[in-house]
């Protein structure tokens, strides 16, 4: 059994208090930190415009736009050039069949396929960089996941409330042969 004076137990008490809650303030602010708003999201129009025309959505996630827009503005530094490249090859192949696309686009400039693929990676897989060190940008705002939105969620995340699975169902829709 241990003897503890009345200075000894107030001064543990009060160092316990002062430690929660300076580690509430430090560590808990960090862990809880808001998304950054749109509206101080700065990306292109010719970015916006030329990743909205690949991906066919008409509202893509603007923080994940961001993430890519900076992470290309990082990878490449005539980034404009290319985007601008790029969309020339667009408007240029407007009819052509998907192969014919894909041989125009091996004519291209290694800087401007890569940046091809890099849209099409980080839009529709929230991943860029190459094989060996890949950086993640995204995950469930991801273009895949909005395409399959209304019959799919991502992984891990659950389909209904909590315990959604202990219901039973409404009515059985099976019909028995």
């Amino acid at each position: 059994m241990m003897n503890l004076s009345r200075r000894q137990l107030v001064f543990g008490a009060s160092s316990l208090v002062a430690a929660g809650a300076l580690g509430k303030t430090l560590l808990v602010s960090n862990a809880f930190a808001s998304a950054p708003l749109t509206g101080t999201l700065t990306l292109p129009a010719d970015f916006l415009a030329l990743s909205m025309r690949l991906t066919g959505i008409d509202k893509p996630d603007l923080q994940l736009g961001q993430r890519l827009y900076d992470w290309l503005t990082h990878a490449d530094a005539q980034l404009a050039t290319h985007l601008s490249a790029l969309n020339a090859l667009l408007d240029a192949n407007q009819a052509a069949t998907p192969e014919a696309f894909q041989a125009q686009l091996a004519a291209q400039p290694a800087e401007v396929v890569a940046l091809y693929q890099a849209l099409l990676g980080g839009w529709y897989l929230g991943v860029v960089g190459n094989k060996m060190s890949p950086t993640c940008i995204g995950f469930e705002t991801i273009v895949s996941y909005q395409l399959l939105s209304t019959s799919f969620t991502p992984p891990s995340y659950c389909a209904g409330e909590p315990n959604f699975w202990i219901q039973p169902p409404q009515s059985e829709s099976v019909a028995h042969v």
